[in-house]
């Protein structure tokens, strides 16, 4: 019967070294790539926030001038400029080649008034009489006109953006809500226009979801991305 096998101290210690060694090699390499993760995450955190900001800030660029539109809009508001008939024929223009909202209107205390909406055949005019419902008119780019279904006067008097100009000096935006011409959420500015102290009418601006959507998707990040 053979002895048994006897290992040297000096094995044992060479061979501990080795076992810590390749611990410590591991640890650090396991350190090295929690970090490289962590520092890719931050970085990718950093980006997407700085490119969440850029966008913004273009989206407001984009849409801030409805301010001044307003206020243009207010100070030249008269009763020959806001009469139905030169309302019809002011905002049918400034529609035409206006990229910054999807329309514009003018709506009295009674319900009256008139607004122009941006749609995909060309203009959508409606004109409303106080105690009768708005006639409503397609508006071709080669100015022909076809006649669509009536909005409800009631529709017009109960517009969010109208209340929410009563009660402020300036243009103010309203929270989003439902159009009631297609049924779309949006939002609108909308500003109190005054004589004499008494509010003869608001004039509103607004934006539809989709119609952000569509400036927004346009936008491009460096050249090859895009926002989703």
């Amino acid at each position: 019967m053979s002895a048994p096998r006897q290992v040297s101290l000096r094995f044992t210690i060479a061979t501990l070294v080795v076992v810590l060694l390749l611990a410590t090699v591991a640890g650090v390499l396991s350190i090295g790539y929690v970090i490289r993760q962590q520092t890719v995450e931050q970085t990718a955190r950093s980006l997407q926030q700085e490119i969440s900001t850029r966008i913004r800030e273009r989206v407001v660029e984009r849409f801030a001038p409805v301010f001044s539109l307003l206020r243009e809009l207010a100070a030249g508001a008269d009763s020959q400029s806001t009469a139905n008939d030169a309302l019809a024929r002011d905002l049918l223009a400034r529609m035409r080649f206006e990229e910054r909202v999807e329309w514009i209107a003018f709506i009295r205390p009674d319900g009256s008034g008139v607004g122009v909406v941006t749609v995909d055949e060309g203009l959508l005019l409606v004109r409303a009489q106080a105690n009768d419902d708005a006639v409503v008119e397609l508006v071709r780019p080669d100015g022909s006109r076809e006649p669509r279904d009536p909005v409800p006067l009631t529709t017009l008097e109960r517009s969010p953006w109208v209340e929410t100009a009563l009660g402020t000096e300036g243009p103010v935006w309203s929270a989003p809500y439902v159009r009631p011409l297609d049924g779309t959420r949006g939002r609108a500015c909308s500003i109190a226009v005054r004589a004499d102290d008494q509010v003869v009418g608001v004039y509103g601006a607004g934006i539809g979801f989709a119609f952000m959507r569509k400036y927004i998707d346009s936008l491009r990040v460096g050249e090859t991305g895009a926002v989703f």
